[in-house]
């Protein structure tokens, strides 16, 4: 069987390079594509999260939609100001024509990851929320650091919120991807069961809890300790 392709969209201040080498336990499972964007910010622009070039966006836009028309992947997968535009591109091919542009440019992706990320706050984004129900051709994961100092788990709370049935999963660190071993079992599970005959993302969380957190409720336990990449 081959390996899902996910397309994986890094954070602040890092490039495809520096992601890569911080998620590299997921080639066990995928083939990752790491592409550089979709904003690059100093580490002068930190921590002010609010801080993103919305004409960059813009721009972004369209190298995505020149690579989607060249390659299919299977899912995407979001860090920081990536997880808001993974989150927005994922919502716009599942209804193409909130940009008309993009229409039959590239299927929906079965699933989106976003770890760190937020809502963009800017009017011309408005119309691409709330994000679509999650079964309705892409599923929605969120992960959130409980102590995220960058993005906090309130600014986070803004992309969950405006994500429907989407599954959201917390861990205790900051603003990172959680790689202790739990959670990369996790995303190994996560990122499997969407091959045939898989559950769809129903898998067991990083660490056993009576239920999984959905979009509309932030409330639970945190998840299993993770270490910085």
């Amino acid at each position: 069987m081959a390996k899902p392709q996910i397309l994986v969209l890094h954070g602040y201040t890092q490039s495809a390079y520096i992601f890569s080498k911080k998620i590299g336990a997921l080639r066990d499972c995928c083939d990752l594509h790491f592409i550089d964007g979709p904003i690059e910010l100093d580490k002068s622009d930190l921590p002010n999260a609010e801080m993103y070039d919305i004409e960059r966006f813009d721009e972004s836009w369209t190298e995505i939609k020149e690579l989607l028309s060249k390659q299919k992947f299977d899912g995407i997968l979001g860090f920081s100001q990536g997880a808001g535009f993974a989150a927005a591109l994922s919502a716009v091919l599942v209804n193409p024509d909130l940009r008309p542009e993009f229409k039959d440019v590239h299927p929906p992706f079965k699933f989106c990851i976003t770890v760190g990320g937020f809502k963009i706050h800017d009017k011309a984004y408005d119309h691409l929320y709330p994000l679509p129900v999650s079964g309705d051709k892409t599923h929605f994961l969120h992960v959130i650091g409980d102590n995220d100092m960058i993005v906090t788990p309130e600014r986070s709370a803004s992309l969950v919120e405006n994500s429907p049935n989407g599954r959201c999963e917390r861990h205790p660190g900051g603003h990172f991807v959680p790689s202790s071993a739990p959670w990369r079992h996790f995303f190994l599970r996560y990122i499997n069961s969407f091959n045939e005959g898989g559950s769809f993302g129903n898998v067991e969380g990083p660490q056993p809890t009576p239920e999984s957190l959905v979009a509309k409720s932030l409330q639970g336990t945190p998840s299993s300790q993770s270490s910085n990449l």
